[in-house]
């Protein structure tokens, strides 16, 4: 708990991590590990008695933007501790489970996992996921050829009562609307305006989007959805007696694999007066069989049922390169960016002692 108070105490949204990488470096130098340094992440392995399979830990150290400080009951730079929860921006989104990983990294440096394992702490997961990207492209290129089974656990917060499995895919766009521009005293002259043209496009956005829940349903992910206007701009208040000659605004389209591909064109189709282009780069859906060893071995270990995420995660880099991955960490979902966010104490604990389980019970042949 004091562990992940210090973690709660440094600032690392998204872009500006550097404070709690050095952190988390060195806490593990400390502890006797050298860890590599990659592109902002954090890595280190811990070598295991089974040297031919590997569990790759996987955590991100970046939260979003704290929002409204006063909006907070408790300090969210602190850490404080009431009624055996831990509140603070990024408590279960995803500091209780870096704490988590570096608790793990103290046991096993004195009693060797039953496999290696490989911690690492990435960037930009609230972003675009690059971090997570960039380090399964190095582990690929320089560590994957070592092992005849790899597999992951991303410490997403999941309360530890679920393993969740998949996620749809997440394209984010920006569009653009154009209109006349003039002086607010004469609206007369105005014959097409901005903002109005994005509202009329966002009802046609709003009318495909209920077309794609019936043309798009996936048996495993469900139904894509559109979440309309999560920003919206026009115009400059410190000119309020001016229209505005354009407007953005973004839409946040979560979809399955049939859909993924075609987002960009059918939106575009709807009115080629305005522009739609990709916010960030899609992520593609995750997805891990219910089959595969490492979710028959956390079933096993947690006595959790299976589940999939309402939003994407990390997982779909890890089904991009192959490695079955299960999604189960100790922060409470439901309050995750949000203000008063808050992990239980006795998960950190539980977790911990579940981390473990897995790794033994992974390196079993046969299980």
């Amino acid at each position: 708990m004091k562990l992940l108070k210090q973690l709660i105490s440094i600032e690392s949204v998204s872009g500006n991590e550097s404070a709690i990488q050095e952190f988390i470096k060195a806490y593990l130098v400390t502890l006797g590990f050298s860890p590599t340094s990659y592109k902002g992440n954090v890595m280190v392995k811990i070598s295991g008695q089974d040297t031919h399979k590997a569990l790759i830990f996987n955590a991100h150290v970046d939260t979003v933007a704290v929002g409204e400080i006063s909006s907070w009951e408790y300090n969210p730079f602190k850490g404080i501790v009431e009624d055996d929860k831990v509140y603070g921006l990024g408590a279960s989104d995803e500091k209780a489970t870096i704490a988590v990983m570096l608790h793990l990294a103290e046991i096993l440096v004195k009693q060797p996992p039953a496999v290696d394992v490989w911690l690492h702490f990435v960037v930009k997961e609230e972003v675009d996921g690059s971090g997570t990207k960039d380090c399964l492209e190095w582990f690929t290129e320089h560590e994957r050829r070592h092992y005849q089974e790899v597999a992951g656990v991303l410490g997403e917060p999941t309360g530890l009562a679920s393993i969740e499995v998949a996620h749809r895919g997440n394209v984010f766009l920006t569009l653009t609307s154009f209109g006349d521009s003039g002086h607010a005293s004469d609206p007369a002259k105005i014959k097409t305006h901005a903002a109005f043209e994005m509202f009329a496009f966002i009802k046609k956005v709003e009318v495909l989007g209920k077309k794609w829940e019936k043309t798009y349903s996936d048996s495993i992910l469900g139904k894509p959805t559109i979440g309309l206007l999560t920003s919206i701009s026009a115009g400059d208040k410190l000119s309020p007696n001016k229209f505005p000659d354009s407007c953005t605004a973004t839409i946040d389209i979560r979809t399955t694999p049939a859909l993924h591909e075609k987002v960009l064109a059918e939106i575009s189709a709807l009115d080629k007066k305005v522009k739609v282009s990709f916010s960030y780069p899609p992520l593609f859906y995750g997805n891990t069989n219910s089959d595969e060893r490492i979710v028959e071995v956390a079933k096993r270990v947690t006595g959790c049922p299976l589940d999939m995420s309402t939003w994407s995660n990390d997982l779909c880099f890890f089904t991009e390169h192959s490695i079955p991955t299960i999604v189960y960490g100790p922060g409470n979902k439901e309050r995750i960016h949000n203000v008063n966010e808050y992990c239980e104490v006795a998960n950190l604990q539980k977790c911990l002692k579940q981390y473990q389980g897995i790794i033994k019970a992974f390196g079993v042949t046969g299980l």
